[in-house]
């Protein structure tokens, strides 16, 4: 496995790690956050032929949706509900920057989910 993809899960599982001790009330996220480490590692261990590959293509589909729907809309509302709570106004700019972070933390991921879709082609 390359350096940067070490690096990458790193960094994920420092995120997933934090939300606990900032959201230890919130199960449901704590819960979330840690299944979407688990998933975004599973694509990068088949990818890099530490598991094996399902034989359907559709249970990585599920997991990459699952993914894209906990990573862009539960943590996207929680950083806006952050805002409100704290009564700082949301400006239209300060939304595209958080939705510019999450896409460009997302980007690796996304490279080893096509590769991995690919190699069903």
């Amino acid at each position: 496995m390359p350096l940067w993809a070490k690096i990458y899960l790193i960094f994920t599982i420092l995120s997933a790690s934090s939300s606990v001790v900032i959201y230890k009330n919130k199960y449901f996220y704590i819960f979330g956050q840690a299944l979407s480490l688990i998933s975004i590692m599973v694509f990068f261990l088949i990818y890099y032929k530490f598991l094996p590959r399902p034989n359907e293509f559709y249970i990585l589909l599920i997991i990459f949706l699952y993914v894209l729907y906990w990573e862009f809309n539960i943590n996207l509302k929680e950083v806006i509900n952050y805002f409100r709570e704290q009564n700082i106004p949301i400006e239209k700019n300060m939304f595209k920057f958080s939705l510019f972070i999450s896409i460009s933390f997302m980007l690796p991921f996304f490279y080893i989910f096509s590769k991995v879709i690919g190699s069903y082609l």
